[in-house]
């Protein structure tokens, strides 16, 4: 009688421990799925970050390129206009030259007409230095420095006084001027301002 106790005492101890496996293990599927669910819940997120990650990325590259493009452009540009701005320097100055050429034309004949004028011989640059010829030269040039400036009339040739300065003012003038101009050119190069650090 004590065996069929014992062995049902054992089955039943069996069963007992039997279904809390059951229900233990059944607890650790449970455990198990919603681990599962939310490893891919956290699966998805990396996913859509990864996603949001490479999407700023090429929006980044392409924001990156679009400021390196209009860099490159606004560089070109100004390159563009500087040498746009040396040509325009360039016929300047070639203008600049031929009107300094024509200007001397003009003087050296009228120099050659008031010389002529003078009635002084036309090879006046040939002359003898000695005192007589330089104290008539002095003359001269006092003489002309009073005179008012002529100019050549372009249509007809002829030298036409204009009595607005004397040739002694307008020398005057263009010599400021030109002191003017030679130390604006040395103020704007590099030479100019290392020996005038003003």
């Amino acid at each position: 009688m004590n065996e069929g106790l014992n062995s049902k005492l054992d089955k039943s101890l069996s069963c007992q421990r039997e279904y809390e496996l059951e229900k233990e293990l059944k607890e650790l599927k449970g455990h198990a799925m919603d681990l599962k669910a939310h490893l891919m819940d956290k699966e998805t997120e990396l996913q859509s970050i990864s996603e949001e990650n490479e999407t700023l990325r090429l929006e980044i590259n392409k924001s990156q390129s679009k400021v390196n493009n209009e860099v490159k452009a606004e560089v070109e540009a100004a390159r563009c206009a500087e040498r746009e701005a040396l040509v325009k320097l360039g016929i300047v100055m070639e203008e600049a030259n031929k009107s300094s050429k024509k200007v001397a034309r003009v003087v050296e004949h009228k120099n050659q007409t008031e010389f002529k004028v003078l009635a002084i011989s036309d090879k006046y640059l040939l002359w003898t230095a000695d005192k007589k010829n330089l104290d008539d030269l002095l003359k001269v040039g006092e003489g002309l420095f009073k005179k008012p400036v002529c100019r050549v009339n372009l249509e007809t040739g002829r030298v036409e006084p204009c009595k607005h300065e004397s040739n002694e003012e307008a020398l005057t003038r263009f010599a400021r001027l030109l002191s003017e101009e030679k130390w604006l050119r040395l103020a704007r190069s590099p030479v100019g301002h290392a020996a005038n650090p003003t």
